[in-house]
């Protein structure tokens, strides 16, 4: 579907949603997310503009391990919502019957949404205090949701799973496989699955003056491990160039802790935490590696596949640094 054919089919899809309006302007796609095709648009309304952001099916496959549809996504955005979290709302879903195909309309939260600016630039210095607190607190609080008020999720990623997603890749990797040993050697006691995220990180946060603002893209909300999402918030190449600041990029490993404890009241099960920090590790290596097969066979070609396809050798790298026990760029 090239632009013209999207916008005659989003024209329809708003006129249903917003009968008062007046069309739309402003339809430009917006980079980053390479799992789904995300767009942005201003919805005319009088006087007056509702800024809006599209989600919908991409070209090509990508790494869709444990993706919700659009559809479920859409469903755990308002279930979110409807418990006091920061969400966008959602405004309308589509399916494989509409013109635009499998789609949702949300709000468009107010703040940076810019991984770099987040960690990096002046104009928020006054929100990173706070911010890596507040996103601890956050992560706590979903886990409070009860998992039969939201659509049917898949469970978290196991071990087992992650052997049979790397051999489907026929790329081999003796550092994966190193990792993938260590996890099945070490893993901790079973524990009560939680609503995760799945993919909580500093490209999913929007931040505004006083802090977090927004969470964003809940494709891979799952049923999981409650330390997951901090644990992934943690990765190396989530902190953007600045690895000294462990959380994120924008703050410390003890202040995400102290957030989650303030909810729960109990403190972070290290052990716990560092299991699933090489289980995230290990499974973005997968990811590259799913990225680039994509890329590698046309699926997609476009450059953003490409470019997370070589990745794996600095994913590797920080895998190697876990399983030792040091934290990959020596973050606090």
């Amino acid at each position: 579907m090239d632009q013209g054919e999207l916008e005659g089919a989003l024209r329809t899809a708003l006129a249903e949603a917003f009968p008062e309006s007046d069309g739309f302007v402003g339809l430009e796609r917006l980079v980053g997310g390479a799992s789904k095709e995300t767009w942005s648009l201003d919805v005319l309304e009088g006087d007056g503009r509702r800024p809006l952001v599209l989600r919908r099916a991409p070209q090509g496959e990508g790494f869709t391990i444990g993706g919700l549809s659009l559809a479920g996504e859409a469903a755990v955005i308002e279930a979110v919502g409807a418990a006091g979290l920061p969400v966008p709302r959602v405004h309308f879903t589509t399916g494989e019957d509409s013109p635009l195909g499998p789609a949702f309309a949300m709000d468009r939260v107010t703040g940076v949404g810019d991984p770099v600016a987040i960690a990096r630039d002046s104009v928020l210095a006054t929100a990173r205090q706070e911010l890596a607190f507040q996103v601890g607190a956050v992560a706590a609080q979903m886990q409070a949701i009860d998992l039969a008020s939201l659509p049917e999720l898949a469970e978290h990623i196991t071990v087992e799973r992650l052997y049979e997603l790397y051999d489907e890749r026929s790329q081999q990797s003796p550092v994966v496989e190193l990792g993938l040993r260590w996890l099945g050697d070490n893993a901790p006691p079973p524990i009560a699955p939680v609503l995760c995220h799945g993919d909580y990180r500093n490209s999913n946060l929007i931040v505004g003056a006083e802090g977090l603002a927004g969470v964003i893209d809940w494709e891979f909300a799952h049923a999981g491990d409650p330390l997951e999402d901090l644990a992934l918030l943690c990765m190396a190449p989530w902190r953007f160039g600045r690895l000294d600041r462990t959380a994120g990029g924008f703050g410390t490993k003890a202040e995400l802790f102290a957030g989650y404890s303030s909810v729960t009241g109990e403190p972070v099960d290290g052990a716990r935490f560092h299991h699933c920090q090489v289980l995230h590790t290990v499974r973005w290596c997968i990811g590259t590696m799913s990225e680039l097969r994509v890329y590698r066979d046309g699926d997609d070609p476009s450059l953003e596949r490409g470019l997370v396809g070589r990745r794996l050798a600095e994913t590797e790298l920080d895998l190697l640094d876990l399983l030792e026990g040091i934290d990959p760029g020596g973050g606090a």
